[in-house]
């Protein structure tokens, strides 16, 4: 008589509860030193969500992945599509964010500025050794790179964008309170300038007012 195999009650029991916790890979993981706030959050119609998060600093494309997909597992009500932009701090909402992950519907992560290793790398294989180097800065609304520089006495500036495009132009040099401000020899409308400040940062700046402050690239 052949015997009867009973099952492995105790297997099974382990198998469901198993089955049933929430599936997590290594690259859903948020860093314990990565920090993020919601600033903002809208919803149109119903039926698409718009998120504005402040990170604390720059993470890799896998981080941000983990931060979306728990802003979007927080939310119990069902979208269409959920746009998420990031902003780094200082960074001001509305003026282009670090990066973007969007539900739509598929999630599609995109980093816009500079990551944590390009902005590490910096521009110095692109800068010819025979110019007077004045500074570099790097813009993370967008990701370009800012380099002035003097050659035989005049100075000029290069912005180096993401598309490997570069926009070289001759500049303008004088004193003010500010510190030394630039701007473009041929003018701008909108009076676009730019000026270092005593703390070496450089400062973005039109008729209005500050748009924007550049970090130095050591």
């Amino acid at each position: 008589m052949t015997p009867i195999a009973t099952p492995d009650i105790s297997a099974t029991i382990s198998a469901a509860f198993a089955a049933a916790q929430p599936l997590k890979s290594k690259a859903s993981v948020i860093p314990d030193d990565v920090n993020y706030s919601v600033i903002h959050s809208k919803v149109v119609s119903g039926i698409r969500k718009t998120i504005d998060v402040r990170l604390n600093k720059k993470v890799s494309e896998s981080t941000l992945r983990a931060i979306a997909l728990e802003l979007k597992s927080g939310d119990s009500r069902p979208y269409d599509r959920t746009f998420i932009v990031y902003y780094l701090p200082e960074m001001p909402v509305g003026a282009g964010g670090w990066a973007t992950t969007h539900f739509d519907p598929g999630l599609d992560v995109r980093i816009l500025g500079l990551t944590p290793e390009e902005a590490s790398a910096g521009v110095d294989s692109l800068l010819p050794s025979t110019r007077e180097d004045i500074g570099r800065w790097s813009d993370d609304r967008n990701g370009t790179q800012i380099v002035m520089y003097r050659d035989r006495g005049r100075p000029y500036l290069e912005q180096f964008f993401n598309d490997g495009s570069v926009l070289k132009e001759e500049l303008v040099e004088s004193l003010t309170p500010l510190g030394r401000r630039f701007e473009s020899k041929v003018g701008s409308s909108l009076g676009d300038h730019w000026v270092i400040d005593a703390g070496g940062q450089l400062q973005i700046r039109d008729n209005v007012g500050l748009v924007y402050t550049a970090n130095t690239i050591n």
